[in-house]
């Protein structure tokens, strides 16, 4: 090899010697490349029950409904409450189902008891049909009262079409008084709510006996129906509850009977109409 090649390859021997120098330096102090990162999912936490831990209930997570109207849920509407608890097969329990939204109770005061199960866990179940129920969050409870031991748990009715309501508050009917009624509404000031009254249960007999002391067959006629329907207006309330109230005349009532009490709202599609199931005239 002539003396100019030598040179020529002692060059880039020590041209390549050089980049690779720097390509390790700059490597060391460059700026780290960021790495990308595999984010875990959160871990659920399983919660492990016990026969011999402190008396619980415990309900099992309920599936939500959805309705493509107020009141019309889409699908099955068959509500299913299941959980276990470690008191012993047959013992009683309390259910409850509230729709938050209004503070009313679906059911309430329902007797459930605890069924066999095995290593000392016992089963709790219940079901029922929500259909025609409105778009809210709903809370169930379930409690061993004497005990004081209780769980809770939620569900939703959710719809795309918005909803109002309407409550009737409770009501206390005494002899020879009208009765007051009044309630509260999330309707605008100045809706027409109609509130209805008639006779619910007839325990008179047709042809009562005219010498009976009975203080509840003190009719002496053949009760009416009692029929009678108010409208009534929308008025201003507080943190977007509004209220309404009503006079029902009791003229036409009788002593010891049962009167229905109930809202109609004509103008609307989407309200719930409150309902006061049975107010006793004594």
């Amino acid at each position: 090899m002539n003396p100019p090649t030598k040179i020529l390859v002692i060059l880039l021997f020590l041209i390549s010697i050089i980049m690779v120098s720097g390509c390790i330096s700059l490597s060391k102090r460059n700026i780290p490349i960021p790495e990308t990162e595999t984010q875990q999912p959160s871990a659920i936490p399983t919660i492990h029950y016990s026969a011999n831990q402190s008396p619980f209930i415990h309900i099992d997570p309920i599936q939500d409904f959805d309705s493509v109207s107020p009141f019309n849920i889409t699908g099955p509407t068959n509500l299913t409450i299941s959980g276990i608890t470690n008191f012993p097969a047959g013992s009683l329990f309390w259910v409850d189902i509230i729709e938050e939204e209004r503070n009313r109770s679906l059911f309430s005061n329902i007797v459930i008891p605890a069924e066999l199960g095995k290593d000392g866990l016992n089963t709790l179940s219940y079901n029922t049909n929500i259909k025609g129920n409105p778009p809210s969050r709903y809370r169930v409870e379930i409690r061993k009262a004497n005990r004081n031991v209780s769980a809770t748990a939620y569900f939703n009715i959710t719809s795309q079409e918005s909803w109002l309501w309407t409550t009737i508050d409770p009501v206390e009917a005494h002899v020879g008084q009208n009765v007051n009624v009044t309630g509260s509404t999330d309707l605008p000031v100045g809706s027409e709510i109609t509130v209805i009254s008639q006779i619910f249960w007839h325990p008179c007999p047709i042809d009562p006996d005219p010498n009976s002391t009975d203080p509840f067959r003190s009719c002496r006629i053949n009760c009416s129906d009692a029929f009678l329907q108010t409208p009534v207006r929308v008025m201003p309330g507080i943190n977007g509850k509004n209220k309404w109230a009503s006079i029902i005349n009791t003229t036409e009532w009788c002593r010891g009977q049962s009167y229905l009490i109930y809202l109609r709202v004509d103008n609307w599609t989407n309200v719930t109409e409150g309902t006061l199931d049975e107010v006793w005239y004594r």
